[in-house]
């Protein structure tokens, strides 16, 4: 690699950097909705115009945050989980480390309905086959942790834990206008805790594995 493409290649890493912290910004004070691609090339140090030259949607930016996101978590399990653990010791770090990474859960709760149906096959493509990339350590995880869980019994575990976040998080992290509108309805109704509701269903599901 000469030095000149090693600056571009480089250049292009900083670039990419600064869109994903802009929307990121934006994303901690305002809804994915409400994010527009203008929002995010005033917060940079390049023009609207410019910024068409590295997305052509903020989807494919939020393609890229779920990349770097879900990296960490993963890092993150890495360094948590440790051998032959009890299923309370195991869930107990698991459904912190995954709270940890709340912007993540919210992310996979826009991804298949939203953010996918907004880019490109060619982009899709290219983001599933680097998160899945990133996936790639889960089972040894989960294997360590219990090493006689057979090999399809920790793809299920995956799944269901993916199933349990996504459907758990959107009902137990209401913003003020949804804790507003119950508090006005006089609906008799506690909004659930999202880490004890993940850990009790969690260990249902793997105590049942591990039988």
């Amino acid at each position: 690699m000469n030095f000149q493409r090693a600056r571009n290649i480089q250049a292009k890493a900083e670039r990419w950097d600064e869109i994903v912290n802009s929307t990121l910004s934006l994303f901690e004070r305002t809804s994915y909705a409400n994010i527009t691609i203008k929002d995010i090339a005033q917060k940079t140090s390049f023009t609207r115009g410019n910024i068409y030259k590295y997305i052509s949607t903020k989807e494919e930016i939020f393609l890229e945050i779920i990349i770097r996101d879900s990296k960490k978590w993963i890092n993150d399990l890495q360094k948590t989980i440790s051998t032959n653990m009890e299923i309370d010791d195991f869930l107990e770090l698991w459904c912190k480390t995954t709270y940890k990474h709340k912007r993540l859960i919210q992310l996979f709760t826009l991804l298949p309905f939203v953010i996918e149906k907004n880019v490109s096959l060619e982009k899709l493509a290219a983001f599933k086959s680097k998160f899945f990339k990133n996936l790639e350590p889960m089972p040894y995880i989960i294997k360590q942790a219990f090493p006689n869980l057979e090999q399809n019994d920790v793809i299920s575990f995956v799944q269901a834990q993916y199933y349990f976040s996504v459907g758990i998080l959107p009902v137990a992290d209401p913003d003020d206008i949804q804790r507003k509108a119950l508090e006005l309805s006089g609906a008799d109704y506690v909004v659930p805790d999202f880490y004890n509701e993940l850990h009790n269903h969690l260990k249902i599901y793997l105590i049942g594995l591990l039988k």
